[in-house]
């Protein structure tokens, strides 16, 4: 740990003894500066703190080396341990600021604490993981042993390595903090390094007992199996609940199935909440919308509607139970693919619904959905399959789940993963090869919008392949039947 409290302490020296490049303001900037710091000693005079302390922040973010925003952050901060940090970095800019000094006595030792991180949990509730993570990096920049700090990093950084670093340093700083022991446990043995510096060959390993035993465990992988992370465990042990829940649900017992399902559902939002802030929770709450589809088909009253209404009716409070989910879990509408880039290529990729419709109705052959094939009988059956299987699907499945498992098992298994959980859900058409195919088009799916960032093409191509499956060709077949039985019958 002291080469890396070495290096932040470089950082610093260097920030007080010269201003980098980094911090230059133009012209441009220096005016908005000035005239929000104007604001906030008028805003602090009228006794408006929460206004002071929202422009000295931006202030701050603009210019981390203006003394008097910092000198007037102080009075605006709730806490003595926000005011010591902000007096203290008063002193670090101009260690002649008597005020500053005389105020830092007069609070006497204890705690500090950087006022960015209020705007950075307010940043996390909201789901901005970028602007949190810009902020946390500040942060810790600033307060190299905030314990706080590096735990909340730990969970916006992008790899594994990072946050392996991050919750390293939380132990360092408190060898008693239980979540992230846990979540390292988790993380499993690897390498780490600073999320403050990720140049090409500034790859810190810091966890010395985790990655000796790395070394070890290496050497040793010719003559004997290495542990498996547990999360692996876990998420491989509730893809086969689920199967087997399908498997009873589809071929020996519903009844049994639904019951089964219904105690899945229960134990992974238990699962859910005891692990609440890990790095796995994400997983878990995605995984519970696996057993909450097949509750929901089960177990509402549909069979006074007609059919193609059951998937409004299940999509529904699917829909909404997926929205309250990503706003518990903070993905971001980019995270989701909620764009709208590389329209053209995502047109392309709609369009593969013609094919896979078509294959996937030669292989189920099912009864089609509508009475004909004229417009006014085939808008809405078409919008609600659109709609219901094809988005709510997609968001659900290559949107949060894709997104959840990804962050857990990486990129490559998260994509294979959630194509198992999408074909096990297709058991109960009660057909290996729709369960094969459809293994196979989720594992399409899953690969565009990881590639591509976007969940427009999967839709489309989803919502066609069920229209052409449930609506077009299922009526169009019949049609041709009736045609060529009258031709060849006569």
């Amino acid at each position: 740990m002291a080469s890396t409290f070495a290096k932040l302490g470089t950082w610093q020296d260097k920030q007080h003894s010269e201003r980098p490049r980094a911090w230059t303001l133009d012209a441009g900037q220096q005016s908005t500066t000035s005239e929000q710091l104007r604001q906030a000693a008028i805003a602090l005079e009228a006794g408006r703190k929460v206004e002071a302390r929202h422009l000295l922040e931006n202030v701050l973010q603009a210019d981390a080396h203006s003394e008097r925003g910092w000198l007037w952050l102080a009075d605006a901060v709730d806490t003595d341990e926000e005011r010591r940090f902000c007096l203290t970095r008063v002193l670090s800019i101009n260690r002649r600021n008597a005020l500053a000094r005389r105020s830092l006595e007069a609070l006497g030792p204890g705690a500090i604490e950087s006022p960015f991180l209020q705007l950075a949990a307010i940043a996390l509730e909201s789901g901005r993981r970028a602007k949190a993570h810009g902020l946390l990096k500040e942060v810790v920049q600033a307060a190299p042993r905030s314990e706080r700090g590096w735990l909340w990093l730990a969970d916006v950084v992008d790899t594994d390595e990072e946050r392996r670093f991050c919750l390293s340093i939380v132990l360092d700083i408190n060898r008693r903090n239980g979540l992230a022991r846990r979540e390292l446990e988790i993380l499993g043995l690897g390498p780490a390094w600073s999320p403050l510096d990720r140049q090409a060959g500034i790859l810190e390993p810091q966890i010395e007992r985790q990655s000796q035993t790395a070394v070890v465990a290496s050497s040793l992988a010719a003559t004997d199996s290495q542990a498996i992370p547990l999360v692996i465990l876990i998420a491989a042990g509730y893809l086969a609940a689920v199967a087997v829940a399908e498997v009873l649900t589809a071929i020996i017992e519903p009844r049994v199935g639904l019951v089964l399902h219904v105690i899945l559902f229960a134990i992974l939002l238990i699962h859910t909440s005891l692990t609440w802030g890990r790095p796995g929770y994400r997983l878990l709450l995605s995984l519970a919308f696996a057993p909450l589809i097949r509750l929901l088909s089960l177990s509402m009253p549909l069979a006074d509607f007609p059919r193609i209404y059951w998937y409004f009716i299940v999509s529904a409070p699917l829909f909404v139970a997926t929205f309250i989910a990503l706003r518990i879990l903070g993905f971001s509408r980019v995270e989701l693919g909620l764009t709208l880039k590389t329209l053209p290529l995502q047109a392309l990729v709609g369009l593969t619904g013609l094919s896979l419709g078509y294959i996937e109705y030669r292989i189920l052959r099912p009864v089609p959905l509508a009475s004909s094939l004229a417009w006014k009988e085939l808008w809405r059956p078409a919008l609600i399959l659109l709609i219901c299987t094809g988005f709510i699907e997609e968001l659900i499945f290559r949107g949060m789940m894709q997104q959840a498992v990804t962050r857990a098992l990486g990129s490559v298994w998260g994509v294979v993963y959630v194509a198992i959980i999408f074909a096990v859900l297709h058991v109960g058409y009660q057909s290996l090869f729709d369960v094969v195919f459809v293994f196979g088009v989720a594992l399409f799916f899953g690969l565009v919008k990881a590639r591509t960032g976007s969940l427009v093409g999967v839709t489309l191509a989803h919502g066609m392949t069920n229209i052409l499956l449930f609506l077009t060709l299922p009526l169009g077949m019949n049609h041709f039947d009736l045609v060529a039985s009258y031709l060849y019958g006569s």
